[in-house]
């Protein structure tokens, strides 16, 4: 019976201890005060603790202080006035840009159907002792001098270009004056039809006999002037017009710049093998953009480039770079030319047995 009660006794002061023990750990553990010791590599020292004590305190502050131990965002929470712990709102992240350009505007394709006869027209035409120009009975041209800047002169009334080109040539004449402050250029040849260059050539012949005259004057139908496309300059000097030698610090500016105007001194010293032409320092021929800065670039004359740009198809266009505008440039001999609807396309023919497609593209 004593027994009995001695173990009854026993077994409600283990419950009592044990009640206690775990209310202690509640208290420590939610109070944090309880020190807490590490070893010198950081790890905490009750790893091998035997008694509930031990365990329940180290393990409550264990886990409160590794919460905080690197100081990250993460650990600083904070109880709200209702109990209920604070976590604070992640930064907003910044707007991530875009890693991939734009994609370029796809093009729209149609096909263009050429008449036989625009073969003959444009800009790029290969006019010289082998290839005849008729000169058509629509041809556009205007009267320089209505639409002439102040920047350069006309020896006479009347004198015409190719509509297409007075534009550029007027852009020329007043960068040269804006650079140089001369306005002393004279257009003394233009637009020149058969009747006139049959003069020409006759008065060339009986000054220097046939063979040479035709270095100077083309045959009536060979001559670029009948394109509208070319001018020939003179120098107003003493109240004279002199003849334009494109040399000097002045006058050569023309040699090394026209070709940013779309124009290209068409018979060099360097070049009367291919041309058939005398070297003339005085004639320009406007062929536009871009061909005329990539004949100048590879010191090509045109009938140079005209063969050249022949390697280009549809295919495998060529590809040009200037003044941050790209151009894609090939020739076909077909009259169906498909193109991009949503480009500049400018479509010139040779004078000879195609078409030079030039589509313009930005860069």
């Amino acid at each position: 019976m004593k027994r009995s009660r001695m173990t009854k006794k026993i077994s409600v002061l283990v419950a009592l201890i044990t009640l206690a023990a775990v209310a202690l750990t509640i208290f420590y553990g939610l109070s944090g005060s309880a020190p807490v010791s590490f070893s010198g590599d950081d790890e905490p020292a009750h790893a091998g603790s035997d008694s509930i004590w031990d365990d329940a305190v180290n393990a409550g502050e264990h886990d409160d202080n590794a919460e905080g131990q690197d100081g990250s965002d993460e650990a600083d929470i904070h109880e709200s006035p209702n109990g209920e712990p604070e976590v604070p709102e992640d930064p907003e992240e910044p707007e991530e840009e875009d890693e991939y350009p734009e994609e370029p505007e796809e093009d729209i394709l149609i096909t263009l159907l050429m008449e036989p006869s625009d073969i003959f027209k444009g800009s790029l035409l290969l006019i010289n002792h082998n290839h005849r120009y008729d000169i058509p009975g629509d041809a556009d041209l205007v009267i320089i001098e209505e639409h002439m800047t102040t920047s350069y002169r006309v020896e006479r009334e009347g004198m015409m270009v190719c509509r297409s080109i007075i534009g550029p040539l007027n852009e020329m004449m007043d960068a040269f004056y804006e650079e140089k402050g001369r306005a002393t250029v004279t257009i003394i040849s233009a637009f020149r039809g058969y009747e006139r260059q049959r003069e020409l050539l006759d008065e060339y012949t009986e000054l220097m006999g046939r063979t040479e005259a035709l270095r100077w004057a083309a045959r009536p139908g060979h001559s670029e002037h009948h394109a509208g496309l070319a001018v020939d300059f003179g120098v107003l000097a003493g109240g004279s017009v002199r003849t334009f030698q494109g040399i000097g610090s002045v006058y050569s500016w023309f040699n090394y710049n026209a070709h940013r105007f779309g124009f290209i001194l068409r018979y060099t010293e360097e070049k009367t093998r291919i041309t058939g032409v005398a070297h003339e320092p005085w004639h320009f021929r406007f062929i536009g953009m871009p061909h005329s800065y990539i004949m100048f670039e590879n010191g090509l004359c045109l009938e140079e480039y005209i063969d050249f740009i022949k390697e280009y198809g549809p295919e495998n266009s060529y590809i040009a770079d200037y003044d941050g505008v790209m151009y894609e440039i090939f020739f076909t001999r077909e009259l169906e030319i498909t193109v991009p609807e949503n480009r500049d396309v400018t479509i010139s023919g040779n004078n000879i047995d195609g078409f030079v497609v030039t589509i313009e593209r930005n860069s």
